[in-house]
């Protein structure tokens, strides 16, 4: 091969780069726009979001915080801002074939992506309860945020609406709000 063949060849190469490198950056572009427009402050629509999971009663001093649904995955977030507790119900469509551990995983960077913190937790027990009529073990987590902020998580899944659901309440161990925990699990319906 001569050198004007391999500069036409690299030219092309590199077209063709940078072809594919505009539409990945128009894509992920409009991926991002797409999420930003799913998510919402609104009470309104964070109820009816997530609505979509689970009926529930917001126990007293919480509030509708946010929601979002996207590609057949919703969460919807509520918070007591005095006691600095947050519950999150979160859904991914049935056919994601996740594991409860991969699902776990999954909350926990959607919930690092929400919040900006990064959790370092450690298992510390577990409870049964009924949700929805269904036996649910809920498992508890204890440790500190990459700030040094001392935090408590417990989770579990749970029969939603709509398939597999996930349940999951974070907030500081000193401040926990377990009567504002036991009266939202006791309210899913």
């Amino acid at each position: 091969m001569n050198r004007k063949t391999i500069l036409i060849i690299v030219g092309v190469l590199a077209v063709v780069c940078l072809c594919i490198a505009g539409v990945g950056i128009i894509a992920l572009n409009r991926a991002g726009k797409l999420i930003s427009e799913s998510a919402s402050t609104d009470p309104v629509k964070i109820a009816q979001t997530a609505s979509q999971i689970a009926d529930y009663t917001l126990p007293q001093g919480y509030k509708e915080a946010f929601a979002m649904s996207f590609l057949n995955i919703t969460m919807a977030g509520f918070t007591n801002e005095s006691q600095g507790m947050t519950i999150f119900l979160f859904q991914m469509p049935a056919e994601a074939g996740l594991s409860s551990e991969q699902m776990r995983e999954q909350m926990q960077q959607a919930i690092e992506a929400q919040t900006g913190k990064r959790y370092n937790l450690e298992y510390v027990g577990s409870e049964n309860v009924t949700i929805r009529g269904q036996a649910t073990e809920l498992l508890t987590y204890e440790g500190t945020t990459d700030q040094g902020e001392a935090v408590r998580q417990m989770m579990g899944l749970f029969d939603g609406k709509n398939g597999t659901a996930w349940l999951m309440i974070i907030g500081k161990p000193n401040a926990w709000d377990q009567a504002g925990v036991d009266a939202f699990i006791r309210s899913l319906r």
